[in-house]
Parts: C-alpha cells; structure tokens; sequence
C-alpha cells in the first residue's frame, strides 16, 4: 500500500488532558502526531491506504469520533505519496 501525508488543522484540543489523547489514539490515530505552533493546533498524519480520499475520509472518521475535536482544513498534496516496501 501507498502512504499518504497530510494534516488536520483543528481546534478543541487540551494539551493538558492525557485522557483525550487516549481517546484520540483508540479511536484510530495511531498513525498521527499531534501539536500546536504558533496557536494553532494540528494533527499530522501518515496514513497507509490506496488513495490519498482514502486516507483523508477514513482520518476525518476517526477524529469525528472524539466529539470535543473540530476539524477546521485540511492540508496536503494528493499528488505526493511513498511506498516504504
């Protein structure tokens, strides 16, 4: 498979709540790294599927499922993938 890279900015994050980033890894991001520069949060990802609206849908379905985080825009170029087989 193909890994696509591209980043959620959102807003709802508490850097404070180790629960929630719990909660965000079991709900699927596993694949992710979360931050915040300049005021603005953001979750980075590094997703394995067939086609980079693969990998965008199956990730806003996974940050949808923790309630308290908004997805603002998304950020990332569908021309750019690796294959690191």
């Amino acid at each position: 498979m193909t890994y696509w890279e591209f980043a959620f900015i959102v807003e709802g994050l508490d850097f404070d709540d180790f629960d929630l980033f719990e909660e965000l890894y079991e709900a699927g991001l596993d694949d992710s790294t979360i931050g915040q520069t300049a005021g603005v949060q953001s979750i980075w990802f590094s997703r394995e599927t067939a086609s980079f609206s693969d990998a965008a849908i199956s990730a806003l379905h996974d940050v949808a499922s923790v309630p308290v985080v908004t997805v603002l825009s998304i950020q990332g170029d569908p021309e750019f993938s690796y294959d690191n087989g």
